[in-house]
């Protein structure tokens, strides 16, 4: 096996489990590819990956817990404090998204 297919594989072994922890849904894409790249392949080939994604898709889930899953969600805004913005165009809302 090429190191650059096993990188690729476990990479996007990698992001899929991090992304079903997190409740998004990849298996249009993800699983499609992880299944049948790994068709075929010796046991002993798939599991010297497993421990690498299981250890990286563990370190960013608590990456993500950590910096942003604690935080409180924001108050709602009561209807009567929300904004009119009827006849007035929408100003575009930059805002810094913080790394992880």
């Amino acid at each position: 096996m090429l190191q650059m297919d096993i990188l690729t594989f476990e990479a996007e072994s990698v992001a899929y489990t991090v992304c079903q922890y997190l409740g998004l849904d990849t298996r249009d894409y993800s699983f499609g590819y992880i299944t049948g790249w790994s068709s075929g392949r010796e046991q002993t080939e798939l599991r010297a990956s497993l421990e690498c994604i299981r250890n990286t898709a563990a370190e960013l889930i608590d990456g993500v817990e950590s910096r942003c899953l604690d935080r409180p969600p924001p108050e709602p805004v009561p209807q009567s404090q929300k904004r009119r913005t009827k006849g007035r165009k929408k100003r575009a809302r930059t805002s810094k998204v913080p790394s992880i």
